[in-house]
């Protein structure tokens, strides 16, 4: 995101009748009638977060979800619970709010401003200013707050705390402007789950603590009452602090969690503090000129919220504002009354683009685009371009968010277009204001071209002229690099070679006859360099046998689109890939080894080389498995089974083989199976290694019972024998 410094850092701004009538164009402030007030919902005990006196936005107890999680309070954690809770001391004012607020005509409670900034909207979201009681929030019950006051009189208002609330009711309008919600002052009545969102804003919060603010995580969608909490009194009473608060906690409500910073890792901030004069509404937005939303860090180093998508997200129901302005191709027609012509219009996403169109027979044409008076989040680009979409001026100053186009142009139909500039959150609230001068010139002068062109070679300008009523003298032409070149009589071309490069250039012309010079309209060319800009990266280091990926990338192509790629990778693979992917994959087969790759691409104006990349193939380690028979018999023929696997390419020369009994045996080759002969019984151990030529490597061991052999028993005697004779039997064993 790139952030800008300000001409001026404004203060608090109190509303004459023409700023209110201003604000009313900006965002569609109606006035209605109040409607009934109070409802209550129902509690839960979810995610909770809290709001910091001033000095950061707030605090919290970060706890899982579940419906017996339990609270902590500031003054330390009385309840049991584990959450991470950050409170810091209050920042005491040089001076106080009744000081520099109090004062003014006093109107009655009943009379604070009725404002409504979406009014067809159904989802409210309802900035209460005169007091609320909830009897059971969360963990607490019969939660007051009193009615909002910077003078501590609560039985009325004066017209500071009027101009005040306006101002609050401004800034949040204007973060929520994207939204298809309503940011109101007038009590909806309805405050069911997907309805409305209570925002109550006043006191010092003393039921809870000395906080600025507290919300539950996601209150708009739980059981939890759809109420967040703003302690302005604990906000120095300044309308700024309170408003930024207010869309902080409002955010909570909707399901946001803070936008935390991290540090190699480390969380160093848990209230993002953001970049010079701009802050997320997430972190810690009190004293930042611009604060938006943000996608960013948040419970983990990896943990990304994209605060917008979360608000649109389908569970709360209201999603993105219907884009009320088409683009270049179904613009707005902006109508001038005199020489003058105004509009407003709402950036919804960083995508939008509002267009509006005009015709004019030519001259001097004043537009400005203004972003939101009061907490702006929209940082604007304007463009003129021609009704077929062709740019010919463009403003985008660093200096300030809105932005001005003084030019003069030909007679014909222009598009004036507004869009963020899109960097994440820049959107947002915007009126704009043209003036046309109309040329009484009989002369309209016009220039054209190509859009592109290659540097150094010869660019064509077309020139042209209409109406006249004496003959072109002389043509002047500031062809945007420097070069001013001035043509004796009136051709129908120049031309002209670029020999910077690449950029864009502005060329603009004027032409001269009797009765004046006339200027043209501006025509952008791009220069671009027909060498295109090639590049190859990729990791220093690859396994053997694992995928290796290649990133390829060409920029400054002009129109010659790449056609292929040729990638040496440095093994004597030599590789061509059609078209201009992004990136290219190879296995290298064996390490360790160092290569090196090189790469080329071809388009149109020939074949041209990208950097060359180091790459180191390291070896994995081979794989070895031994198995077999958990027993054998002494003597017998015992089996082993030999496995072994490498992703690189890689053999196994060999394997060496203790079999636990004393005999090791070295085997040449890669044999699937080895045997041996166990003399005797005993419990032995076998383990094993092989060598392939990067080195030798462990098998698992394997337990083998070697059982005693049973004794062998016969009996052997004369196959006869005399009756009454002695009979001999031999026994025999071995």
């Amino acid at each position: 995101m790139s952030f800008r410094d300000r001409d001026t850092t404004r203060t608090p701004q109190y509303f004459s009748a023409e700023t209110a009538s201003l604000i009313t164009r900006l965002v569609g402030c109606t006035l209605l009638d109040k409607q009934s007030r109070r409802s209550r919902a129902q509690q839960d005990a979810l995610r909770f977060q809290t709001l910091e006196p001033r000095l950061v936005m707030h605090g919290s107890v970060d706890l899982d979800d579940g419906s017996n999680d339990e609270q902590c309070h500031p003054e330390g954690c009385t309840c049991g619970c584990g959450g991470d809770f950050h409170a810091l001391d209050p920042i005491e004012s040089t001076t106080t709010g009744e000081e520099e607020l109090a004062g003014g005509e006093l109107v009655s409670l009943a009379n604070l401003p009725l404002l409504s900034s979406n009014p067809n909207a159904d989802v409210k979201l309802y900035l209460d200013f005169d007091g609320h009681f909830e009897a059971d929030w969360g963990s607490w019950d019969n939660v007051t707050t009193p009615v909002f006051s910077i003078d501590n009189d609560f039985t009325s208002f004066s017209t500071a705390e009027l101009n005040a609330m306006t101002e609050i009711w401004q800034r949040v309008s204007e973060d929520f402007a994207p939204f298809n919600i309503d940011v109101t002052t007038i009590d909806p009545g309805d405050f069911s789950n997907g309805s409305a969102l209570r925002v109550s804003i006043g006191g010092n919060g003393s039921w809870y603590g000395n906080a600025g603010g507290v919300a539950y995580v996601n209150s708009f969608t739980n059981s939890i009452v759809n109420t967040v909490y703003v302690f302005s009194d604990n906000l120095a009473k300044t309308a700024r602090y309170i408003g930024e608060a207010s869309s902080h906690e409002a955010g909570h409500g909707f399901g946001l969690r803070h936008q935390s910073r991290y540090v190699n890792g480390t969380k160093t901030d848990e209230y993002h503090p953001g970049s010079g004069d701009w802050a997320p509404i997430m972190g810690l937005s009190y004293y930042k000129t611009r604060t938006t939303w943000h996608n960013g860090t948040s419970t983990s180093a990896n943990t990304y919220q994209d605060d917008m998508a979360v608000i649109a997200r389908s569970t709360n129901g209201f999603g993105y504002r219907t884009d009320d302005h088409g683009g270049q191709g179904s613009a707005t027609a902006l109508n001038f009354v005199g020489d003058t012509a105004t509009g407003s219009g709402i950036i919804e996403q960083m995508t939008d683009q509002d267009g509006f169109s005009f015709s004019t027979t030519g001259g001097q044409i004043d537009v400005t685009v203004n972003v939101a008076e009061i907490g702006a989040n929209l940082d604007a680009v304007l463009e003129l371009r021609t009704l077929s979409g062709s740019l010919i001026a463009t403003a985008n100053p660093s200096t300030s968010y809105g932005a001005t186009i003084s030019t003069t142009v030909a007679g014909g139909d222009y598009v004036l277009v507004v869009r963020s500039t899109g960097e994440y959150g820049s959107v947002g609230q915007y009126t704009l204001s043209a003036t046309l001068a109309e040329s009484t010139s009989n002369n309209e002068i016009s220039i054209s071209g190509a859009s592109l062109v290659a540097v150094g070679s010869e660019y064509t300008l077309n020139l042209s002229e209409t109406n006249s009523s004496s003959t072109i003298s002389s043509w002047t032409i500031d062809w945007g690099d420097g070069t001013v070149e001035t043509i004796n009589g009136n051709p129908s071309t120049a031309t002209h070679v670029y020999t910077g490069g690449p950029g864009d250039f502005t060329i603009s012309a004027s032409a001269t006859d009797a009765q004046g010079t006339y200027q043209s309209n501006e025509l952008v060319v791009g220069v671009y360099d027909p060498i295109p800009a090639l590049n190859i990266s990729g990791s220093s280091f690859v396994a053997e046998g694992a995928t290796y990926l290649l990133s390829l990338s060409a920029s400054d192509t002009g129109p010659d689109t790449i056609t292929s790629w040729t990638i040496d990778w440095g093994d004597g693979t030599v590789e061509t890939v059609s078209g201009n992917p992004s990136s290219a994959s190879h296995m290298y087969a064996d390490g360790t080894s160092n290569f090196t790759i090189a790469a080329s691409a071809t388009n149109s104006t020939g074949t041209h080389s990208a950097n060359t990349l180091a790459v180191n193939v390291t070896n994995v380690d081979a794989t070895l498995s031994i198995s077999g028979s958990n027993s054998v018999v002494e003597g017998e023929t015992y089996t082993l089974d030999l496995s072994s696997s490498d992703p690189g390419a890689d053999t196994i020369s060999g394997w060496t083989i203790d079999w636990g009994d004393g005999t090791v045996e070295t085997i040449n080759g890669d044999p699937s199976s080895v045997t041996h002969i166990y003399a005797g019984s005993g419990q032995y151990t076998i383990s094993a290694t092989a060598s392939d030529e990067d080195g030798t490597y462990q098998a698992n061991s394997l337990n083998v019972d070697v059982q005693e052999a049973a004794p062998q028993l016969s009996i052997s005697g004369s196959g006869s024998t005399a009756e009454g004779g002695a009979y001999t039997l031999t026994l025999n064993s071995s």
